[in-house]
């Protein structure tokens, strides 16, 4: 090889190693920075990769054999963290659509003036590989509402299992 060459690809790895650096500092100071260890095992609860300080609340997750018991009391609100177009082509009878990510901005101040802080609401999404129903709970919480489930199955084991489902294709 050259005397340019190899010059030339020792630059290349500095440069690579700097980027990969500074790249590991940002995520470490940033506080929306990806944890270093996510939670993979998908019988501990659902899967993530959450920001590192954002902790995913397990206490508070359901089966489907307890959400069965929920659902068949009809004294719970459902709710549907996935969006629009996913709660159209199937979700849980009964179930309100509130997706996650429009809910704070556009749908907060309609949830609020409909259902009171002592609902009972479940909230379920795509299964253990989605944290939309997790993210949908905390905010739940966060505004004031105490008695908040997460179904971690979500729509596809309920649809699975059989039980009751809508479709508004």
């Amino acid at each position: 090889m050259s005397l340019s060459i190899k010059k030339t690809m020792v630059e290349v790895l500095i440069l690579s190693g700097l980027a990969m650096g500074g790249g590991l500092i940002v995520n470490q100071i940033s506080s929306r920075g990806i944890a270093w260890i996510g939670e993979w095992d998908l019988s501990k609860g659902v899967v993530t990769a959450k920001a590192k300080n954002d902790v995913v609340v397990r206490e508070r997750e359901i089966s489907l054999e307890s959400a069965k018991q929920l659902y068949e009391t009809h004294q719970w609100l459902w709710i549907d963290a996935r969006d629009s177009k996913e709660f159209n082509e199937g979700h849980i009878l009964g179930a309100r659509s509130y997706p996650v990510q429009h809910f704070l901005e556009e749908l907060l101040n309609d949830f609020t003036q409909k259902y009171s802080a002592d609902t009972g609401i479940v909230v379920y999404c795509n299964g253990r590989e989605c944290s939309d129903s997790h993210e949908l709970a905390e905010i739940f919480r966060e505004i004031g509402y105490r008695n908040v489930k997460v179904f971690v199955d979500g729509y596809p084991v309920w649809e699975e299992a059989g039980y009751a489902v809508e479709k508004d294709f």
